[in-house]
């Protein structure tokens, strides 16, 4: 086939002889990628390569990694667990503020399912319920991400006070903190 598509005979036989003269038994047992830390890798890469595998060194830490990101975070870069979320009413100042460690995508779909089969439990059912008006959610929006749940439910507890308009029930902010969510 080879010599069907006018290839030199020169180029098919150091083809030929480099199929030949490959070995069959690989050279490596694997490869190994290991961090760099200071005198260490020169001793485990003796002790590695004494079991024929290959390594590899790479630095904990690059020249950029001090640096934060100068990108402008937009909504999309918000992580979608371990959010604190707003959801507004589309015909009044209606707001809801949840929390949640799972997907935010996920949440919103159940929030909806438990508007659509009013679920009494669920705080925007029973305002869509009450007073007919439509929930915005095609846009909720992220106001905050802790990756800790206990600062998940004061964060949520935080802008619901904040909010007059919230009929959220979260957990009890201190009467020492209420003047502060005022300003």
């Amino acid at each position: 086939m080879v010599r069907e598509n006018n290839y030199s005979s020169c180029f098919i036989s150091e083809c030929e002889r480099a199929l030949a003269t490959k070995p069959t038994k690989p050279t490596t047992n694997g490869f190994v990628v290991l961090p760099y830390v200071k005198d260490i890798p020169e001793r485990i890469s003796r002790l590695l390569k004494q079991q024929s595998l290959q390594i590899s060194h790479k630095p904990q830490r690059t020249i950029i990694s001090p640096f934060p990101r100068l990108k402008q975070q937009n909504e999309t870069d918000y992580p979608s667990f371990g959010v604190v979320y707003r959801i507004n009413c589309s015909q009044c100042n209606f707001v809801y503020y949840g929390q949640t460690e799972r997907s935010l995508k996920t949440w919103v779909s159940e929030h909806k399912k438990a508007v659509l089969m009013f679920d009494h439990n669920s705080k925007l059912a029973c305002h869509f319920h009450k007073s007919h008006h439509q929930m915005d959610f095609e846009n909720v929006e992220v106001v905050g991400h802790e990756a800790h749940y206990h600062q998940q439910l004061f964060l949520e507890a935080w802008m619901s006070v904040k909010v007059p308009h919230t009929e959220n029930d979260h957990m009890v902010i201190p009467e020492v903190y209420m003047c502060l969510a005022c300003t």
